[in-house]
């Protein structure tokens, strides 16, 4: 697991110096999990939040990071399938089936706490966007406003409140140009 800490990710920290890694996003995600609690629609276990949120992205060790308005995001899902059996397969049966079991819970939203971690990590990236500026990933990539809303609307019903201020955010992004308007 050590090896999150190599995986660069497309998003930036805030202050846009640089790419975060997975590790840090799954730190800030985590953290989150804690924090926003009383948001949530419908009542979760906040520990078990924070462990989905610890193993959401192991995944990237093996299969990298997918920018997820890139055109690989397409194959994401396969590929994350293939690298969960391939990190997991040195591990003890006990070991690999909770791992697994925690990282299809929140892949596959099967859970509250799962649409809960799921939500968090579509929504945190876009406050670091709008945060970062013209370091954002947006502003690199070209991303459209439409883009990042379909996302939002995706989890909108979750955490209710947050995605609401995400859509403010993105409203933000295009007035200062950081997005595309389509």
């Amino acid at each position: 697991m050590d090896e999150l800490k190599h995986v660069q990710r497309q998003n930036p920290v805030s202050n846009g110096s640089r790419r975060e890694n997975t590790a840090e996003h799954s730190w800030h995600v985590a953290l989150a999990c804690l924090l926003f609690t009383r948001y949530a629609a419908e009542p979760i276990d906040p520990m078990r939040c924070v462990g989905l949120a610890v193993v959401h992205d192991m995944v990237e060790v093996v299969a990298g990071d997918t920018f997820v308005y890139g055109p690989a995001a397409a194959g994401r899902r396969r590929r994350e399938e293939r690298a969960i059996d391939v990190l997991l397969r040195p591990l003890p049966a006990q070991e690999r089936e909770e791992l697994e079991t925690g990282w299809r819970e929140y892949e596959f939203t099967q859970t509250a706490e799962g649409k809960y971690v799921m939500a968090l990590d579509v929504l945190l990236p876009i406050f670091m966007n709008l945060m970062a500026g013209e370091k954002s990933s947006w502003r690199r990539h070209g991303v459209a406003a439409a883009a990042v809303r379909h996302r939002v609307e995706r989890v909108e019903e979750t955490i209710p409140a947050l995605a609401k201020v995400a859509y403010e955010a993105i409203d933000k992004g295009i007035e200062r140009g950081l997005l595309t308007k389509t």
